[in-house]
């Protein structure tokens, strides 16, 4: 099953920076994209905790942007929403007849530090700014 919690938290602050003069509604943030408002909320909760969004009630309310988009990089959304590791850690306890198995809790751990910092490295220098400077183009 695909995760799809990183493009749609992507989807919505690029929606919110493109609208930044108006608040928007889970419920309309969802009809856009087509999904559950309940699992844009969901979202919005994360973000907010994250510092990337601030939530108003009332008539007038919605969400909106607590940051400016050339403040907010990519990697800072992916752990915003949470997402597992690329790689799995290894669960299992080794077969202690088989180097093998003893040695793969070494070998996946040193893998998915090393995937999980090439990711870091990647996200950190993308900002909210240059994706929405591809979509105004």
């Amino acid at each position: 099953m695909e995760n799809t919690r990183f493009q749609t938290a992507l989807y919505i602050l690029l929606s919110l920076a493109h609208h930044k003069e108006e608040a928007s509604t889970s419920t309309s943030l969802a009809k856009s994209l087509k999904t559950n408002p309940v699992f844009v909320r969901r979202l919005l909760s994360q973000l907010s905790e994250a510092g990337l969004v601030t939530t108003s009630k009332g008539r007038q309310g919605g969400v909106k942007l607590s940051l400016p988009p050339e403040k907010i990089n990519l990697f800072t959304i992916y752990e915003a929403v949470a997402l597992p590791k690329v790689i799995a850690p290894v669960k299992k306890s080794p077969n202690s007849h088989c180097a093998i198995s003893c040695a793969m809790k070494g070998v996946v751990g040193r893998l998915s530090d090393v995937v999980e910092n090439s990711v870091e490295s990647a996200l950190v220098k993308i900002h909210l700014s240059h994706l929405l400077k591809q979509i105004d183009a």
